[in-house]
């Protein structure tokens, strides 16, 4: 019942963007995770440490399953709970966040989403509608932000950003 069986465009083009930056040895973190794919997925890509969380309670069965039937590699941890984003301690900081929510889900979280980013880190957003893009390029500009990569498929959008190098 939860999302993110990796049907729709949004969870396949966050998982695409994932694909396309160097995990091995990160922590990500996965904001909305639904069934956990994109806490799961990343582990198989070398991700040492990922946390998944959603605020629905419907997902947690569904995290025990998925967990169950797709466990972590070797020397990867992938950890979940259902909560809100205030549950992880203010210092706690990661490689890359994935969210995987339409804009209006997202957009009250981006500087919560910045300052649990570590330096350097890459922030994946996904569950874009293209007419949204405009919303989020301004944001970046404001949060000195430059994508790394951008994906379109259908009608949906999602991007990794990052701070310039």
């Amino acid at each position: 019942m939860a999302f993110g069986t990796g049907s729709h465009e949004s969870t396949r083009i966050a998982a695409l963007l994932l694909e396309s930056l160097d995990l091995r040895e990160k922590s990500v973190l996965d904001v909305g995770t639904g069934t956990g794919i994109l806490s799961l997925y990343p582990a198989q890509l070398g991700a040492k440490f990922c946390v998944g969380f959603d605020i629905d309670p419907v997902t947690g069965p569904c995290l025990r399953e998925n967990s169950d039937l797709n466990p972590p590699p070797p020397g990867s941890a992938v950890v979940f709970f259902v909560g809100i984003l205030d549950a992880l301690q203010a210092s706690v900081r990661f490689d890359v966040i994935v969210c995987n929510m339409i804009r209006t889900e997202a957009w009250p979280h981006l500087e919560a989403f910045l300052a649990h980013l570590k330096p350097g880190g890459r922030l994946v957003l996904s569950g874009q509608r293209i007419e949204d893009q405009s919303h989020w390029t301004q944001w970046f500009k404001e949060k000195n932000l430059a994508p790394v990569r951008e994906i379109t498929l259908g009608e949906w959008w999602g991007v990794a950003v990052g701070n310039p190098d």
